[in-house]
């Protein structure tokens, strides 16, 4: 028997995938010598009954061999509750990626890596509550180490009083090695019985009939996927399957999986059952149905019937009314898809001309979103709840492709897991420079979320005061970062920063009259060249009230930490690798705290002109052109 995850041998009907496609082989140490390890092929997948692919709860599952292994020694199974305890260093083995979507190793790896309360990894800074009993964190806060893609259903292990123990199997995590984003495993001491259990019932030597631990289960989905329908049974072997359709059997489907390629046709629409039998008896399954989701063609429910649309990736979108919809009428819905896949719907213009739409995404947070994407170039994304919302931009001359994609993360879901599509059209015709292209509305508040403050190496999010309308910070005799990360800010601003209009990063201050804050700084942190950058406010607010800073980023005043310290302007390279922005404070010993308020931090051109290019408290994931005339709508935040 194997242990591994779930996740890497569930099917998109969220059934086992046949053990047909399994090979097993062990002993290995070099992937380039796998050949000369055992080869065992898999009789038979075990998922948990009640594994979820949304929250990844019993994320584990048991391959059953068709011989035994030999000559290797096996894990024993921790089945004490009160190990592993927090701070026991673990070992986690793999051959996966060496960093977050890095090259992949030939030779087997292991990473020693502490244990973690799921109190801490259930902090806002780091899972916000998605951490069940079930499972088990493991990892540094500060990041570095971690287990990472292709790790996944490998052993999390202790050593406890000289004997070995698996403690966890390789499940999820955001990213790989990020900060407070630490590797989650499947907790194994919550699953020894179940384990124990399901071998036991597989290799008991009583002889008796079968029977059914998994039903199938009944589906609903739009024409033209692929379903499976599969059923969980025991008994003494060999086990003999036939499935059924409406009461007739199914001719060659003998199998525990039955699968039906793109399914739509009216008479694969039905109920399906299997019976199971050996030579003590035979047992029938329930039905499963097989429903089909009632569609309207995309072109009608987005609208846009003057253009021709397609579809493509791991699902189909479909027209449709019931789940969302503007003034009850038809809107385009995202296909039903599985963590790390994507769904899209496209069509072709031509420019130039005006494109607007609506859209609508309930999602997880940052790491599921809805995307445009003109000739391949994402132009616009949002994520997490955001209800209908109108969006409009320019298009050039010639022909186009106009994408929407809406994508998940390797792990987890939230909301309704879909994204919606409407009202597309198209304007064609020369488009006035001085024309407002892009209007988008949001509330501050709502993008507290992307900040972070960095107090003495902890991490926090920032507080909302709902009387100032602003980010509010209290200050002891410490040190503060407050920023954006990477995360927020893909990884990039764009833009040519050497050109004229392209120069200032600014943000209102609120400090008191008796503040003990004695510095001020902006500063970018460059993933490019590792360095920070950084800018010293000269002349600081020192009267109750807003006051605006802003510094020039053609400066010689700025100045970077790196291997050495130098003077002089960032160099455009790093401005289009900054992983990081934001403000640098540092407050003096006092008696009493000293409080600190923060809003409109945003990047814009020269004090002449108002043009706001790159606003920061907002949807930050926008790139705009330094040439595109931009209009931006506040509101009284």
């Amino acid at each position: 028997w194997v242990l591994t995850a779930a996740h890497c041998v569930v099917d998109r009907s969220r059934n086992a995938r046949s053990s047909k496609i399994y090979t097993v082989a062990v002993g290995a140490h070099r992937l380039s010598e796998v050949s000369q390890s055992q080869k065992i092929r898999v009789s038979k997948v075990i998922i948990h009954p009640d594994y979820n692919d949304k929250t990844m709860v019993n994320d584990v599952a048991l391959l059953k061999l068709e011989r035994p292994v030999n000559n290797v020694q096996l894990l024993n199974l921790n089945n004490r509750s009160s190990l592993p305890k927090t701070g026991t260093n673990a070992t986690v083995i793999g051959w996966g990626a060496l960093w977050e979507d890095g090259d992949y190793p030939d030779v087997l790896r292991q990473v020693s890596l502490p244990i973690v309360s799921n109190a801490t990894a259930n902090k806002a800074q780091s899972y916000g509550g998605d951490i069940t009993q079930e499972m088990l964190a493991a990892g540094y806060s500060k990041g570095g180490k971690d287990s990472c893609q292709g790790d996944s259903g490998g052993p999390l292990i202790v050593k406890e009083d000289g004997e070995w123990l698996q403690v966890g199997v390789v499940s999820w995590g955001h990213g790989c090695a990020r900060a407070n984003k630490y590797g989650i495993y499947a907790r194994v001491s919550k699953y020894v019985d179940w384990i124990e259990g399901r071998i036991g019932s597989e290799t008991g030597n009583q002889t008796k009939k079968p029977s059914i631990v998994v039903q199938p289960k009944s589906i609903l989905i739009e024409p033209g996927s692929d379903v499976s329908f599969s059923v969980d049974a025991i008994g003494t072997g060999p086990l003999d399957y036939q499935w059924y359709f409406n009461g007739k059997p199914i001719s060659g489907e003998n199998q525990s999986l039955l699968t039906l390629k793109n399914a739509g046709r009216d008479n694969d629409s039905g109920k399906y059952y299997v019976v199971v039998s050996n030579n003590y008896g035979s047992v029938t399954s329930l039905s499963a149905e097989l429903q089909f989701i009632d569609v309207i063609p995309l072109a009608e429910a987005l609208d846009a019937s003057m253009l021709i649309w397609s579809n493509g990736g791991d699902a189909n979108w479909t027209g449709q009314m019931a789940t969302a919809s503007i003034a009850n009428s038809s809107s385009a819905q995202s296909g039903t898809i599985h963590n790390n896949e994507q769904t899209w719907v496209q069509t072709t213009i031509q420019g130039p001309g005006v494109l607007s739409f609506q859209w609508k995404v309930s999602s997880e947070t940052d790491w599921d979103y809805l995307a445009l994407l003109v000739d391949g170039s994402e132009k616009r994304r949002i994520s997490g709840e955001v209800d209908w919302n109108k969006m409009s931009i320019s298009i050039g001359s010639g022909r186009h492709q106009l994408r929407w994609v809406y994508k998940k993360d390797k792990y987890l879901s939230s909301g309704k897991d879909a994204a919606w599509l409407d009202q597309v059209k198209f304007q064609s015709g020369q488009v006035n420079a001085s024309e407002s292209l892009v209007h988008e509305q949001f509330s501050t508040n709502e993008n507290t979320r992307t900040w972070n403050i960095d107090v003495e190496g902890e991490i926090y999010f920032p507080n909302w005061s709902a009387e100032t309308k602003s980010l509010e910070v209290k200050l002891e005799d410490e040190n503060v970062w407050i920023f954006a990360n990477n995360g927020v800010m893909e990884g990039a601003f764009t833009g040519n920063y050497n050109d004229p209009r392209v120069k200032r990063i600014s943000t209102d201050i609120w400090v008191s009259q008796n503040s003990n804050l004695t510095s001020v700084s902006f500063y970018f942190l460059s993933s490019e060249s590792n360095q920070l950058f950084m800018y010293d406010i000269d002349q600081l607010p020192n009267s109750d009230g807003w006051n605006e800073i802003s510094a020039s980023l053609g400066s010689g005043d700025w100045y970077s930490i790196g291997d050495e310290l130098k003077f002089g302007a960032p160099s455009n390279a790093a401005l289009h690798s900054v992983s990081e922005v934001g403000v640098f404070l540092i407050a003096g010993a006092s008696d009493s705290l000293t409080t600190v308020r923060l809003d409109n931090f945003k990047l814009n051109g020269e004090e002449t002109d108002q043009e706001l290019i790159k606003p920061i408290l907002s949807l930050p994931r926008h790139n705009f052109k330094v040439d595109e005339k931009i209009t931006v709508l506040f509101d009284r935040s």
